[in-house]
């Protein structure tokens, strides 16, 4: 693999999901099904995560990462978060310190859906409507503005974003075909950062 860098990768501000389906695909990540699409969220859609480029911390309804292993050791994991103020990649401890340090409010727990980078391009589908909203004289417009490329969809669906953003402590532990599965904040930082502080 290639040294890896932002500018190799489509990105459009608010569409995170996107940019990440993008950047799975992309040449430069030669082995999808190694990698992982990671979601952020929780039952509030309410998550702070520091060390943004938009700032530090943003409060993001939901968030989305690529996880890919490091070349230079399998057993750890690279964070490609195109959002991020941080190295590009960065190792996961790193990016778990930093963007998303243990919160003592529990309100704003965070969970994490990871989905096989090979299924998540196969399945992710999104019309983009999650991003309209209705003005004052009843107009339709963009929350932000959208990607210039066409909407990714599959053959059996136009839209289902919500299944990955949507996750609360009665999901942990649980795994669907195409939309991963689903890790408290403890978790998640154990098995795939290392973390043994918990």
């Amino acid at each position: 693999m290639n040294q890896l860098n932002k500018s190799m990768f489509t990105r459009t501000a608010c569409f995170c999901e996107e940019n990440v389906f993008l950047l799975l695909k992309h040449k430069s990540i030669p082995d999808p099904s190694k990698t992982y699409a990671v979601f952020v969220s929780n039952p509030l859609k309410s998550v702070p995560i520091w060390r943004q480029s938009k700032g530090d911390p943003v409060v993001w309804d939901y968030h989305v990462f690529a996880l890919i292993p490091d070349q230079k050791n399998e057993q750890e994991m690279l964070v490609l978060d195109l959002d991020s103020t941080l190295p590009f990649p960065s190792p996961l401890q790193q990016y778990m310190d930093e963007a998303c340090p243990i919160l003592r409010d529990n309100r704003y727990k965070r969970f994490y859906r990871l989905i096989r980078g090979s299924e998540y391009i196969q399945t992710l589908a999104s019309d983009r409507r999650h991003m309209k909203a209705v003005d004052q004289a009843g107009n339709t417009v963009w929350n932000a503005e959208p990607p210039a490329y066409a909407a990714i969809q599959t053959e059996t669906s136009e839209f289902n974003l919500d299944r990955y953003w949507t996750m609360g402590p009665e999901d942990v532990g649980k795994s669907e075909a195409g939309f991963g599965s689903v890790y408290d904040e403890d978790t998640f930082r154990r098995v795939f950062a290392g973390d043994r502080a918990q």
